[in-house]
């Protein structure tokens, strides 16, 4: 998986040993010059050992590639050069490239042109940082799609140390569709407090011309009964007509 493939903690502390192959034979009351069928038996231990730490050392790689594959999340490794060194399957589908496309190219081919100039210089700064901040969470960056699509992504980088120098491991998780639900989220508020606004407006503008037409119509009531009250008092205070005296008489 190359010199920067992470290792599966639990299994990187294996080891199998080649040398006290001769105090083992000793345990055994063999010496080196013991021999199994045409050859020695130490060679014949030492070949065995070897086979068995290649064998668990088979067995951890396709462990990692086991783990790798069922991760979620997109894990890229790059060397000092920036160079792609390790590309899981769902690195594959978040950004659209086959692993075999990608391996040993730069990993500024997986962002937008306009960051590409100034990432070398910032995983340089990181890869040289203090040992003791070897992870970091990653801001809210955005990449590039093998369609030209750009996507939004969050993750954690960290660095660590090989034979062959300093690498760089990132996982990335792709929020573009939560990005776009917050955006769409924002607009829909914005909106419900514009129209919140504008009913308030007009709530407003109804309630004064309630007021105003309640306020018209009781001074117009108010002004009839004005009217009658005074006309009936008219009536009482004024003499009744000669008719209607002579009908009383």
């Amino acid at each position: 998986m190359g010199a920067c493939a992470p290792s599966i903690r639990a299994l990187a502390h294996v080891r199998f040993p080649l040398t006290g192959c001769g105090r083992l034979l000793c345990s055994l009351g063999l010496s080196s010059s013991s021999r199994v069928g045409a050859e020695p038996v130490a060679t014949v231990a030492r070949t065995r050992v070897l086979r068995l730490k290649s064998a668990h050392g088979a067995v951890e790689r396709n462990m990692l590639e086991a783990v790798l594959a069922m991760l979620p999340d997109a894990v890229i490794s790059m060397d000092a050069d920036g160079r792609i060194k390790t590309f899981n399957p769902a690195a594959e589908r978040i950004f659209g490239h086959r692993s075999a496309n990608v391996m040993g190219e730069p990993v500024e081919l997986l962002m937008p042109e306009r960051f590409r100039a100034e990432h070398p210089a910032s995983v340089q700064r990181f890869t040289t940082s203090d040992p003791d901040a070897r992870m970091m969470g990653l801001r809210r960056v955005r990449g590039l799609r093998a369609d030209g699509q750009e996507i939004q992504l969050e993750g954690v980088i960290s660095h660590f140390s090989t034979p062959q120098g300093v690498c760089a491991l990132v996982t990335l998780h792709d929020v573009t569709h939560r990005v776009m639900a917050e955006a769409q989220l924002q607009h829909s508020r914005a909106q419900l407090a514009e129209l919140t606004r504008k009913l308030m407006k007009q709530e407003r503008v109804l309630v004064k011309r309630l007021a105003q037409i309640l306020h018209d119509q009781l001074g117009q009531s108010l002004a009839a009964i004005r009217m009658c009250h005074e006309t009936m008092a008219d009536l009482h205070t004024a003499p009744l007509p000669d008719e209607i005296l002579n009908l009383q008489e």
